[in-house]
């Protein structure tokens, strides 16, 4: 009897410790079934979702799925498909596939660019009507014509589309949906995270973000946070390989903070942020404790932080055409490396002569490292206004200011001790600007699209002979091995001062691009060639350019 019990403890044990097998519930939008196949799949997400149990997976075929659960009875528009610990939602199949590497990618796409979209739509019946405004008089203020406080048509629309109030513990990965039309307002639930509302391991990947808003409408201690993504991560949680575009927070009674995410201990990385706003802080994210790296900002708006407010960590970010009132493109509390913040604008004119924002570009109470900061236009510190942080090795140049009694690139406040916390920088108003490669020959802020164009294809690389080359203070920066062009941070005999380092072993005097012999080959961010004539799709590439097969140049464009 001993044996057979302590066989049965055993027995017992085994089972208890081994897993069962997940499962895949499939969805199409014409599904009658158990879910069990795609031949035999659901028509519900809902009942996907009812089903599935941690550890499974939730496949949703190409077409629109529209959310009908409450999560108050009371509260009409609180529809939302309920996010479950442990069940993974992956979209982008057409219904054939027997693995997730099957679902296709449209060609020369991004990540998040599927052949079959999968849509979980917050909208009504009601069109919405996303317009920008500005205001000539007033131009910081880049924000979004609304009605009552609102996005016309969006009034009726779901509160979320995927929400939990638990913690989730079991990991949950979304991937491959295009997420649009939510308007989280109902502030007795949640009047943030329209589109994914969440807290604990979850991952993000694939997903786009489109007409995403978020609304404190009554007076009390409630923030509007993260108009399209609310995540206070734990473990492991990201966000990877997403786009955003036209989002929109607000809160008139307290803050409106991340203008499309609003993160706490999360890693952003590789995504696309166009026309988001925040009024408060952080047009596009608001980022607390995590990083964001290798990601695309173009026309946001808050008053703080137009398109980043930080307390973690930013690297190799761009930031462009972006507005603020106190820094215009970034509000960095955190440590910023690599990060080129370009064409922002941070200024209130109607405060007269003497008043006005600050930080065109940047507001720094941070470490600000390695940083390109050009073409920006605010009242103090046209390109970056430091109170009490450190700028080290970055290159600001050719960025305006009104107050003209200061530096129009560089201005501080009595926090900062210049000898010591502005560190091989090149800031001053009257550098030679043969010591750059191809810089832009104009200052400020433009909203000349030909000017804009000159912007982005600027190169503030050092020309041999450069006053700047070998140059630098001796540093130590942890993680702070290459340039802003991703060359090794030092080449000669010691550090350079800026941005970028000299690289003699590549130098090659620059060939003008209509020169016999020419030509330009351009790549996606992951290394896949995609020709030599202009991209027509949106998005960054990397560009290469050469002459008879000797390499000239290369570097990270955007096309819009």
């Amino acid at each position: 009897m001993k044996h057979l019990n302590l066989f049965a403890v055993g027995f017992a044990a085994f089972f208890a410790a081994t897993p069962l097998q997940s499962k895949v519930y499939y969805v199409t939008t014409n599904g009658t079934n158990d879910g069990t196949s795609w031949k035999k799949a659901m028509g519900s997400l809902d009942d996907a979702l009812a089903k599935a149990t941690s550890g499974d997976e939730i496949w949703i075929a190409a077409g629109t799925y529209k959310p009908t659960q409450l999560i108050k009875t009371s509260k009409k528009n609180s529809r939302h498909f309920p996010l479950k610990n442990g069940v993974s939602i992956y979209g982008g199949f057409a219904g054939t596939e027997k693995n997730k590497e099957e679902r296709m990618k449209v060609e020369d796409g991004e990540a998040y660019d599927y052949v079959n979209t999968t849509i979980l739509s917050a909208d009504d019946d009601v069109p919405d009507e996303w317009i920008r405004e500005t205001n000539a008089e007033n131009p910081y203020m880049f924000g979004w014509k609304v009605d009552n406080n609102i996005i016309p048509g969006t009034a009726n629309n779901a509160n979320h589309i995927l929400y939990t109030k638990e913690e989730i513990t079991a990991p949950v990965t979304i991937d491959g949906l295009t997420l649009k039309g939510a308007n989280a307002m109902v502030y007795n639930v949640q009047c943030s995270g329209g589109a994914i509302y969440a807290v604990g391991d979850v991952t993000i990947t694939n997903c786009r973000f489109i007409e995403n808003s978020c609304y404190f409408t009554a007076e009390g201690n409630k923030y509007a946070n993260g108009a399209a993504i609310y995540l206070i991560g734990k473990n492991n949680a990201k966000i990877s390989g997403c786009y955003f575009e036209r989002t929109y927070g607000h809160s008139p009674n307290t803050q409106a903070q991340g203008g499309a995410v609003y993160a706490e201990n999360v890693d952003i990385n590789d995504c696309f942020f166009l026309d988001c706003v925040a009024l408060d802080a952080g047009g596009a994210i608001y980022n607390v404790g995590g990083t964001i790296t290798d990601c695309l900002f173009e026309g946001c708006y808050a008053r703080e932080g137009g398109a980043i407010y930080s307390t973690g960590l930013l690297r190799d970010n761009e930031i462009i055409s972006s507005r603020g009132l106190i820094g215009g493109g970034i509000y960095n509390l955190g440590t910023a490396i690599n990060n080129v913040v370009t064409n922002c604008f941070a200024d209130y004119t109607l405060l007269g002569d003497d008043k006005g924002g600050a930080g065109g570009g940047v507001y720094n109470k941070g470490t600000f490292v390695g940083g390109l900061v050009y073409n920006c236009t605010s009242f103090n510190g046209g390109g970056i206004y430091t109170d009490g942080g450190k700028i080290i090795n970055s290159t600001i140049q050719n960025n305006k200011t009104r107050k003209t009694t200061t530096n129009a690139n560089l201005d501080y406040s009595s926090n900062c001790n210049v000898a010591t916390d502005i560190v091989n920088t090149i800031n001053s108003n009257t550098v030679d600007k043969a010591n750059f490669v191809a810089p832009t020959n104009f200052d400020g802020f433009t909203t000349n699209k030909d000017s804009i164009a000159d912007i982005l294809f600027a190169s503030w690389e050092l020309q041999m002979g450069s006053e700047f080359v070998d140059k630098g203070m001796p540093i130590s920066i942890e993680n702070y091995t290459e340039d802003i062009y991703g060359n090794n941070r030092i080449m000669g005999k010691s550090i350079d001062v800026g941005a970028a380092e000299f690289n003699p072993a590549t130098f090659i005097t620059p060939i003008k691009p209509e020169s016999e012999g020419v030509k330009q080959n351009y790549y996606t961010l992951d290394g896949r060639y995609i020709g030599n004539t202009r991209p027509a799709l949106p998005g960054i590439y990397v560009v290469q350019t050469v002459n008879k097969g000797k390499l000239l140049t290369v570097k990270k464009i955007f096309i819009k």
